[in-house]
């Protein structure tokens, strides 16, 4: 018994140093079943090394103690931020959620580049059309929608029912979308055109509008010696109707011309009107001379207004002589006293061409002015009374305000 108590102990003590743990039994009887698998000295040494390593390989675990809950529950942005700098796998995950194709963030990034807008007519007379939009901006500018018999309510984001969009509505739509017309029944009225004194074309005397229409064109009515002012709503007075004036009303109505009389325009359109009555064969042969004698012009209007003939109107020059008026046998020979008193004026022409008739006229009869036209007025009347028996000269000259007469009859 001593012996084996000595063996354990010298065992224990050889086993120590080399960091084996040993068990002591108290009871002889176990000591033979304890120690025997422990028999082979060469092979303990070697055996409890491996454990080893799992007693050292402990202290690394403790870094990962600090990555549990207690590192990933702060909520501070700073330190969630750290992590995936330290893994980078982490980050990836966000990345390809970005260039998904369905959901919020392709809406987003469709509504960034834009959303195309249409707007469909909803059975109006015009096409469809289409434009791009940007979510957060205004729609901008609409197109107009025309159909006839009704009248544009504006756009709608339904056919019926829905939302009206304005101009100015801001685009709330990330993707595309279309907006419809709307459109109501109208009224038509007929706005009747009366010239007041003056014509109006027949095809232009009338014009059909509805509640809230703008006039638009109107038509330009004529009256010979009148400018025109415009229409209104009664034949003296009344409200001015403009192109830009809005129709309101559900009743028939009738607009006015209103005029001012102009003297001038009154008195050249009654003269062209009564030239162009005169026929060819009623027209006369006129030789018109100057101051100084045997000089002529081959162009005058107190002639040609008239409708009469000038002798002169082939010549080369504005030189003439008294044979060459001769052998041209004029009618009437227009003599231009200048200064000169108009009598004797007369007498020396009439003994140069005696078988003429011979009328003088004052330098101002051949102006575009008032005593040019009523020169023009009284030597038409003087020529071909029969087409100028409703013109009276004298009216002519006080409406006109001529005061020295320029025709010397």
């Amino acid at each position: 018994m001593k012996k084996a108590l000595l063996f354990i102990f010298l065992l224990t003590m050889i086993l120590t140093p080399a960091g084996c743990r040993v068990r002591v039994v108290d009871d002889p009887a176990l000591a033979d079943s304890v120690i025997q698998p422990e028999t082979p000295p060469p092979e303990q040494p070697e055996t409890p090394e491996p454990p080893q390593p799992p007693e050292e390989s402990e202290p690394p675990q403790e870094p990962e103690t600090p990555q549990e809950p207690e590192v990933t529950e702060p909520e501070p942005p700073q330190e969630p931020e750290e992590a995936p700098a330290e893994n980078a796998p982490v980050s990836r995950p966000e990345t390809v959620t970005t260039l998904s194709t369905t959901g919020p963030a392709a809406a987003e990034t469709q509504a960034a580049a834009g959303v195309t807008v249409t707007y469909e007519p909803n059975g109006g007379d015009t096409a469809a059309v289409s434009t791009v939009v940007r979510t957060g901006e205004a729609y901008g500018v609409q197109p107009e929608a025309v159909r006839r018999g009704f009248s544009f309510a504006g756009w709608w984001t339904a056919p019926q029912g829905g939302t009206q969009i304005f101009a100015d509505t801001i685009v709330t739509e990330t993707s595309d979308h279309t907006l419809y017309a709307r459109w109501q029944d109208r009224q038509t009225c007929t706005v009747t055109f009366d010239g007041n004194g003056g014509r109006v074309k027949s095809r232009e005397a009338r014009l059909e509008l509805s509640d809230g229409d703008a006039y638009g064109v109107l038509p330009v009515p004529l009256r010979e010696g009148y400018q025109f002012d415009g229409w209104f709503t009664a034949p003296d007075g009344g409200e001015a109707v403009t192109e830009t004036s809005v129709f309101s009303g559900s009743a028939d109505i009738t607009l006015y011309a209103h005029w001012t009389y102009d003297p001038f325009a009154f008195w050249s359109f009654t003269l062209q009107n009564h030239t162009q009555q005169v026929y060819l064969c009623q027209q006369f042969s006129i030789y018109y001379e100057g101051p100084q004698d045997n000089i002529t012009e081959r162009s005058l209007g107190l002639i040609s207004s008239t409708g009469s003939l000038n002798i002169a109107e082939n010549l080369d020059s504005n030189e003439t002589t008294d044979e060459w008026v001769l052998g041209k046998r004029p009618q009437v020979v227009l003599k231009c006293a200048g200064s000169q008193n108009p009598d004797a004026v007369r007498q020396a022409v009439q003994q140069r061409f005696p078988e003429q008739e011979v009328l003088v006229v004052s330098s101002a009869a051949l102006g575009d002015g008032a005593e040019g036209l009523y020169a023009r007025l009284a030597l038409a009347k003087h020529l071909y009374p029969d087409w100028y028996g409703d013109v009276d000269l004298d009216t002519v000259a006080a409406e006109l305000g001529v005061t020295d007469i320029p025709v010397y009859f």
